[in-house]
């Protein structure tokens, strides 16, 4: 939290500093100061100003994506060179209509606010899509210890063990991004695998049979779940 605090009050100083400067440059060089010489002065501290609130915006919005972050200091910096330059050149006297100037510092002050929105946008859509990743990898993640633990079970048999580890290795190597019903399936039939594995006390034959019948199926289901995935592009 110091970082960031030291970071803001650097940025503030820094955007400080130049319109003080700008002011004191103005003062010094302009001795005959025209309408559009004045013009181009108040433009060119409002693009220090925007640009400066734009910098602290973003400092700000550390837990914004860092498309957006990236994408408002770059739009930021472009908007501070073509705008400032825009300023300067009426400032310097080779651009002598107040009209202009004002259009084109409208028109970047316009397109700046656009690209934000845009990043903004942008930004709130990968960190959404972020999270659902998290999520997703979460519950796989979930699932294969819930299988690992099967295979500390003196209950089981090894053909049960080799089909929960075969199992495991194909749930590592889901793809992530993609979220299909077989998954609901999945988790369900390893969720009964594990309480039946739980279960202690003499068992007939049907069921010791048992788990190796589910983890057929579980295999059989990660197969329909490739083909789902395939179908939405997951794989």
């Amino acid at each position: 939290m110091a970082g960031f605090s030291r970071r803001l009050k650097t940025v503030a100083f820094i955007g400080l500093v130049w319109i003080v400067v700008t002011v004191v440059v103005y003062l010094l060089a302009v001795s005959n100061p025209t309408t559009t010489k004045r013009a181009a002065l108040a433009f060119l501290i409002l693009t220090e100003l925007v640009t400066l609130g734009t910098f602290i915006y973003v400092e700000y919005s550390q837990s914004r994506p860092a498309v957006f972050r990236i994408g408002a200091y770059v739009s930021g910096s472009l908007y501070f060179i073509i705008s400032g330059a825009t300023a300067v050149t009426h400032l310097v006297g080779l651009g002598t209509s107040v009209i202009w100037l004002s259009a084109l510092e409208i028109i970047w002050l316009a397109l700046l606010l656009t690209f934000l929105v845009l990043f903004g946008a942008g930004g709130k859509g990968t960190s959404e899509e972020d999270r659902s990743v998290a999520e997703k990898s979460a519950a796989l993640d979930a699932l294969i210890a819930r299988l690992e633990e099967l295979l500390n079970l003196g209950s089981l048999s090894d053909t049960v063990k080799n089909g929960v580890r075969e199992i495991i290795e194909e749930v590592k190597y889901f793809d992530r991004n993609s979220k299909v019903p077989a998954d609901e399936q999945i988790s369900q039939k390893v969720g009964e695998l594990v309480n039946l594995a739980a279960i202690t006390g003499p068992a007939g034959d049907d069921l010791l049979k048992r788990p190796e019948v589910m983890v057929e199926e579980i295999l059989a289901l990660i197969n329909v779940r490739g083909g789902q995935a395939s179908k939405r592009g997951g794989f």
